[in-house]
């Protein structure tokens, strides 16, 4: 009988320890798996980034390293994720979960001015100091001389609707605004290529929708049986295989592009409406900016952003991203601006501009901030030598009133 038991002892402590292996040698095939379809930070010493950062006066393996050191994002209510705190010496993400913005009033009174957008407003790409948003407060406060204070309230992927949500909760913390700035393009146009079943769907929707699906498995059993790694490389090799044994939905041809660029319009037009009213209710303006990507408007390309642009169209999501754009790009030149709701298209932005600015698809350097900025000041000072915000400081008001005389 003893000899039996330790038999049986003995097959499970083997079956232990070869299950042990299995997962052992699966989950260091997985972790294999990311590190090689990870992007690499990239050096100086690689010329495809040097040409870019020609001009920088700041320390490009610093930015780059940076860029990878700030972390994963981190659930924000409603809208979904942000970023978590970090201080390095050319990025900043303040505690708030927004990116710092340089050149600012430090006046309390100051006019407040809000950017919304995703990645390319964020600065992915560019110090705090070369964002749009400080490129923007540089030239309001240093070069037209009215103090300004400007936030930098953007976030990786975000769509147009996730913007007004951000804004949303802004005004629920007591923050007011004098002028309120979306400047969107590529991320509506991925969401409307991806998603076109559901307006104002965020990126990765699938990946969320997939967190929902588990935990209403309940069994924390089963949960810690899919998250494996032998369960998630036997799911691989199944697919490999062509056997997708979870759901899955078809993914939209390339063909289907036209007129999803109109779709992605309707969407963003009902969202800066909603910010419109908003607008109307609190006090504060809005300005609507439709942005420039590679391979979008008329700019010469650069043979380096030539070859960015040919390595992103081998990407399926990519490509149909940009196709979308270009619908989209045609869809906001034909529309009329029903109403007061204007969008200002900087599509064209960069169509005089010989050198590299475009880092990959969407983000650009430090230099193509600067040009947009300008292009957001033109706008934006038209607009507020036209009519003052309405809670407007009488300080900030007669600096306006000076400077459009």
């Amino acid at each position: 009988m003893a000899g039996r038991l330790k038999a049986v002892l003995g097959a499970i402590g083997i079956s232990v320890l070869v299950i042990v292996g299995i997962e052992l040698v699966a989950s260091s095939a997985i972790l294999i798996r990311d590190a090689v379809a990870s992007p690499k930070a990239s050096s100086l010493a690689d010329p495809d980034l040097a040409v870019f950062f020609q001009h920088a006066d700041y320390d490009i393996e610093r930015l780059v390293a940076e860029s990878s050191e700030i972390g994963e994002l981190e659930y924000q209510p409603y809208a979904v994720w942000n970023w978590r705190p970090f201080q390095g010496e050319l990025i900043t993400i303040e505690e708030d979960g927004w990116r710092a913005t340089r050149f600012n009033s430090l006046r309390a009174d100051a006019l407040q001015v809000w950017v919304l957008g995703g990645s390319t407003t964020w600065g992915s790409g560019s110090p705090d100091a070369g964002t749009i948003p400080s490129q923007l407060a540089y030239l309001l406060n240093e070069e037209w001389g009215v103090d300004s204070r400007v936030r930098n309230i953007a976030g990786a992927s975000y769509v147009s609707t996730q913007e007004v949500i951000a804004l949303v909760r802004q005004l629920q913390l007591g923050n007011r605004p004098d002028v309120v700035i979306f400047y969107d393009g590529i991320n509506d146009a991925g969401a409307a290529w991806s998603q076109p079943e559901l307006p104002g769907a965020h990126e990765y929707l699938t990946r969320f929708r997939e967190l929902g699906r588990r935990s209403e498995l309940g069994s924390p059993f089963v949960q810690l049986i899919r998250e494996s790694g032998t369960f998630r490389v036997t799911m691989f090799a199944l697919r490999k295989l062509g056997v997708d044994l979870q759901a899955s939905t078809e993914e939209p041809s390339l063909e289907g592009a036209q007129g999803r660029g109109e779709f992605a319009l309707q969407v963003s037009v009902e969202a800066y409406r909603t910010a419109d009213a908003l607008a109307a209710a609190y006090g504060f303006d809005t300005l609507f900016l439709f942005q420039p990507v590679l391979g979008g408007g008329m700019k010469p390309l650069h043979e380096a952003e030539q070859s960015v642009l040919e390595a992103a169209l081998q990407v399926p999501v990519i490509q149909r991203s940009l196709a979308v754009y270009e619908d989209y790009r045609r869809a906001v030149r034909e529309y009329d601006g029903s109403g007061s709701l204007a969008i200002h298209d900087l599509s064209d932005a960069f169509e005089v501009f010989t050198e590299p600015i475009y880092l990959d698809w969407a983000h650009i350097t430090d230099q193509g901030n600067r040009i947009v900025a300008i292009r957001i000041f033109e706008i934006l000072r038209a607009q507020l030598c036209e009519s003052t915000p309405p809670n407007t400081s009488s300080r900030v008001g007669d600096q306006i009133a000076e400077r459009c005389s």
